[in-house]
């Protein structure tokens, strides 16, 4: 989801959304409501929240109970004053983007009315991002404002996911295949919390995707704990290879926690897929130099792939952030291979391998 049109988004009220909200109740525990285009919306309370301290909520819209598809919203990040400031387009704050999106439908890998969706059927749980720490933070942060004032921000990713798969696990018992995928930040929260998706469904057959979240490592900030987010508390600590009390997070980047995730489940299959000019990944990219992005994604998924035999990515031509969140997604192709197709075999456990417009020229 662009930031800027999100940020319009933000702008809605909760009383002009509330017009288009159907009953109310309150199931297991959690607030529930029904809303008119068929999703549910749970608001589990507790210790979840927003940035700013709204509430958070997560939608799941009814389909096959055997078939489970777990998707990470995206939404930018911060982690300095400047960027977390009130008024920053820098991330999501709220769920109010969410709310929207499946109230009036979301274009992409996620139009539940299109036929060539490759989740065509399966239940669906959309879990809004609200926190700016990529899903990952377990702390409160108080920021010093470029404008002279101090404020304080939840990063309480990590709590909001729990959350969902404390009710998950629950509820969506049935579940004999699973699927994590995320675009931009919840790519790398798909990547980061399949572990405990897994361990959550230890019965069912589980893969991954991630869209646009190629984090590569700038020189000198290897780290995925370098924005005081205290992802450690988040962290798979069963995996000895990612448990923070034996490994130094400040040492670990992506490439890493891929890599360490995937030989510890061989049976789980892991992908990415991103443009190969993506210019918000760019954006984001910790350096002055933003073209050394590209080569160092190139041999980033490279890296991956050599290490691992359970992980494929497929990288096509163009700028665009998010194609699976794009209408484009349905004809977007690299090198005579659709993306839909690549990823409807990733979903389906069909054989798939890497896919890179590097065959034919990406910038021809």
């Amino acid at each position: 989801m662009p930031i800027v049109w999100s940020r319009v988004v933000v702008l809605m009220t909760q009383a002009s959304l509330a017009l288009l909200l159907g009953s109310r109740a309150v199931h297991a525990e959690i607030a529930h409501t029904t809303l008119f285009s068929g999703w549910e919306e749970y608001q589990p309370g507790g210790e979840t929240s927003c940035a700013r301290g709204d509430p958070f909520s997560f939608f799941v819209y009814p389909g096959d109970p055997e078939r489970v598809v777990f998707d990470f919203m995206g939404g930018g990040s911060c982690a300095d004053g400047a960027g977390c400031d009130l008024g920053s387009t820098r991330f999501l704050d709220r769920v109010e983007p969410a709310r929207f999106a499946v109230l009036f439908g979301i274009p992409g890998v996620n139009d539940l009315r299109n036929l060539d969706n490759p989740y065509v059927g399966w239940t669906r749980v959309f879990i809004p991002y609200c926190t700016g720490d990529l899903h990952w933070g377990h702390i409160d942060k108080t920021y010093q404002s470029p404008r002279g004032y101090k404020y304080q921000i939840h990063h309480r990713g990590a709590v909001n996911v729990q959350a969902v798969m404390d009710w998950s696990k629950k509820n969506l018992s049935a579940a004999k295949r699973v699927f994590v995928s995320g675009c931009s930040a919840g790519g790398y929260a798909s990547v980061f919390y399949t572990p405990l998706v897994q361990e959550s469904f230890p019965g069912a057959e589980l893969d991954q995707f991630a869209d646009s979240s190629v984090a590569v490592p700038a020189p000198g900030k290897p780290g995925l704990n370098i924005y005081g987010w205290n992802i450690e508390a988040a962290a798979p600590s069963w995996i000895p290879e990612l448990d923070p009390k034996q490994v130094d997070f400040s040492r670990l980047n992506m490439n890493d926690f891929y890599i360490r995730a995937a030989r510890h489940y061989p049976n789980i299959h892991f992908s990415q897929a991103t443009n190969h000019a993506d210019t918000v990944q760019m954006d984001f990219y910790p350096s002055p130099n933003k073209e050394e992005w590209r080569p160092g994604m190139f041999a980033m998924l490279d890296s991956i792939a050599s290490a691992v035999p359970n992980f494929n990515s497929y990288v096509s031509v163009g700028t665009v952030h998010c194609n699976t969140w794009n209408n484009d997604f349905y004809h977007v192709s690299s090198n005579s291979v659709m993306l839909r197709d690549w990823l409807s075999g990733a979903a389906s456990r069909r054989r798939f391998s890497d896919v890179s417009c590097k065959a034919q020229g990406c910038d021809r």
